[in-house]
């Protein structure tokens, strides 16, 4: 099945948003809206033919952060695990040959890609509440 139906049935039936996502992006910069188009979005088409390499990057600088605000439990992630000791990076771009369950790797990008480094820096949880798993 082809991700771009996918993505549109999804959107349309699970989530009730609009499908037609370039109508969306195209009136967003016609208008000159000021903000990001992805911002009205739940689910946001992502192009890692042209985000891969931003995306490796920003997942690489929040999971070297020495803060360890990201938390991996082993028992129940240990593909994830090992994908991230057996990833290499060339000169930006994720070698797919090396890495052990690189679509793993791929999902944990997508996951972190709204992230924004500043926020796991001022995450605060409740009392009581334990940022692990």
């Amino acid at each position: 099945m082809c991700q771009s139906f996918f993505y549109q049935i999804v959107k349309a039936a699970k989530i009730g948003e609009d499908p037609d996502y370039d109508k969306i992006i195209a009136r967003y910069k016609s208008e000159k809206m000021s903000g990001n188009w992805s911002q009205d979005m739940r689910i946001v088409p992502v192009n890692f033919n042209s985000e891969h390499k931003a995306m490796l990057g920003h997942c690489k600088m929040i999971l070297e952060d020495d803060c360890g605000r990201i938390v991996i439990n082993p028992d129940r992630f240990d593909k994830l695990i090992t994908t991230l000791r057996t990833a290499v990076d060339n000169y930006g771009i994720l070698d797919k040959e090396a890495t052990s369950y690189n679509g793993i790797f791929d999902a944990l990008r997508l996951a972190l890609k709204f992230c924004l480094l500043f926020e796991l820096f001022f995450v605060k949880y409740p009392k009581g509440l334990s940022s692990s798993f």
